[in-house]
């Protein structure tokens, strides 16, 4: 996938998730909300955040790289549907 791939799929995702690009303690990300929780996820690492605690959540993605938006939209598409996602990513229960 190459950067524009990427940069279109974010968007899309952002569109059908309600994603909402901004700040959180200094970091540029992305606001996603799940039925677990709400998330912050940043641009740059894509390191997860509890957007209402501020604390970090671990969760490996796979299938992209750091720092790269092909890692992005599939990270928010699994965020904003958390609960559904438990099994497979026990961190966010």
């Amino acid at each position: 996938m190459n950067t524009v791939e990427a940069l279109e799929d974010l968007t899309y995702v952002c569109q059908v998730t309600k994603a909402i690009k901004g700040d959180f303690n200094g970091k540029s990300g992305y606001y996603v909300s799940g039925k677990l929780r709400n998330y912050f996820v940043t641009e740059d690492r894509a390191d997860v955040y509890d957007s209402d605690t501020g604390n970090y959540i671990s969760v490996v993605a796979r299938g992209g790289k750091h720092g790269d938006n092909t890692i992005l939209a599939p990270l928010i598409l699994a965020l904003h549907n958390d609960i559904s996602l438990t099994n497979n990513i026990p961190t966010l229960t």
